[in-house]
């Protein structure tokens, strides 16, 4: 009995460094953001994602995945901008340039310049996570009302493709990525729970 224990004991140590490379990844199209980099600012912010998302209606396994696809999109960091680059407000305000995306959701194009105009209304930062939440949820036209109802799924591969090809629209899918950060989130989430 003993053997066995110290068997299995051994094996889950030396498969455990497997599996977090295996959870782990290049990150967002744009953005690096493996599983295995996560920080306290960003689990601060996927705890906001996972409460605000359940105030909303979403399900443990719709939340995770939306975590999932923000996750490839941003890394979960609320002022992360396309590629790296610096804000620049007269690219920020310039609804038709596209490829200068913001945010957890790294909103592009017109849905950017939602963002910015919804914070100076607000007179808040647009890198703040509370009112990136607000504004996913309340305030991104018809796409808030597709998110929350999208987050009401129930499986995980289905509800992170729905979310990435309806909400995200993504440039660069990933889609298997986005599904393994998803189950980290539901596993993560569920065991701090």
């Amino acid at each position: 009995m003993k053997k066995k224990i110290s068997v299995a004991i051994i094996l889950a140590f030396l498969l455990l460094p497997l599996s977090v490379v295996m959870m782990g990844g290049a990150g967002g199209t744009d953005v690096s953001a493996g599983m295995t980099e996560i920080n306290n600012a960003q689990m601060d912010e996927a705890h906001k994602i996972w409460v605000q998302g359940h105030k909303e209606g979403g399900t443990d396994e719709g939340v995770a995945s939306l975590m999932g696809v923000w996750q490839q999109e941003s890394g979960l960091k609320a002022d992360a901008i396309q590629s790296g680059a610096t804000f620049n407000e007269d690219k920020a305000m310039n609804a038709s340039l596209g490829g200068y995306a913001f945010g957890l959701a790294q909103w592009d194009g017109g849905r950017r310049v939602n963002l910015l105009n919804f914070a100076k209304s607000e007179n808040a930062d647009w890198k703040d996570v509370g009112l990136q939440l607000d504004f996913a949820f309340n305030h991104d036209g018809s796409d808030s009302t597709l998110l929350k109802q999208l987050i009401k799924g129930t499986e995980v591969t289905q509800t992170v493709t729905a979310l990435t090809q309806k909400y995200e629209r993504a440039g660069v899918e990933a889609m298997a990525q986005r599904i393994s950060n998803a189950n980290y989130w539901l596993n993560t989430m569920r065991n701090e729970g």
